[in-house]
């Protein structure tokens, strides 16, 4: 079974890119049960799959906030939780038939650091698009491009792995899989500074971008530098 690399974002539709920029917060007492979380996936009720072991089973574990929150809300209700208000906070995501492989791959410390920058230059070019007025031309669809490559290649520093988990999940049709998470944080106010400073690098090379463009990016990189804040799909 060909693996699936879900980074970041519960959702990952660019559409929910959308979302505006900086991060809401949400009240603890909304908090979803484990057994909640656990079984919460977008599908039809009939599809959803039963969760058959996890991380903590052996040992009497509950299922963490964490990882409660993250099925549930995405990033941004791991930050809602108290413990992270001033981090911004990333769920690094592999679901694979095998168990070993997921955990595995998430395990990996050079993984994190990748996928943060990846979820960072998505969530940098969705935004400027949504930005857009008119038609989007080859010279904007190009300048977007490169600033999407740039970004996802970007050095972030200050991230450290928190925590993970992993489920293993079983559906109606009779298949397994084993759904593996890290939670990844960085300080909101360090990682503001370091995307503003890319961002800016990045237009200041880039000389053929469009003015409308180059004001977009302008008012990203004042709204990051003064919140210290990003906002991105889950």
């Amino acid at each position: 079974m060909k693996s699936v690399n879900k980074i970041a974002i519960f959702t990952l539709g660019l559409c929910a890119l959308a979302l505006l920029w900086g991060c809401a917060s949400k009240s603890e007492s909304r908090r979803p049960s484990a057994e909640d979380a656990a079984l919460s996936v977008e599908v039809k009720k009939e599809d959803r799959p039963t969760l058959v072991d996890d991380k903590g089973a052996l040992y009497g574990i509950q299922t963490p906030t964490w990882v409660a929150e993250y099925i549930q809300n995405g990033n941004s209700g791991v930050e809602s939780i108290k413990l992270y208000a001033a981090l911004n906070c990333f769920v690094v995501e592999q679901t694979d038939a095998n168990r070993e492989f997921a955990v595995n791959w998430v395990s990996l410390n050079a993984n994190g650091t990748t996928a943060i920058a990846q979820m960072i230059a998505d969530t940098v070019v969705a935004e400027a698009q949504s930005k857009l007025s008119g038609e989007k031309g080859g010279d904007i669809t190009a300048s977007l491009t490169s600033v999407q490559d740039s970004m996802a290649h970007a050095s972030f520093s200050g991230a450290r792995k928190e925590a993970d988990w992993w489920q293993e999940l079983q559906y109606p049709d009779g298949r397994k899989e084993c759904r593996a998470m890290a939670l990844w944080v960085v300080d909101r106010k360090t990682l503001g500074d370091q995307i503003a400073r890319n961002m800016q690098n990045i237009v200041d090379e880039n000389t053929a971008m469009s003015v409308e463009l180059r004001a977009i990016f302008s008012d990203m990189i004042k709204d990051v530098r003064e919140n210290g804040l990003i906002r991105r799909s889950n």
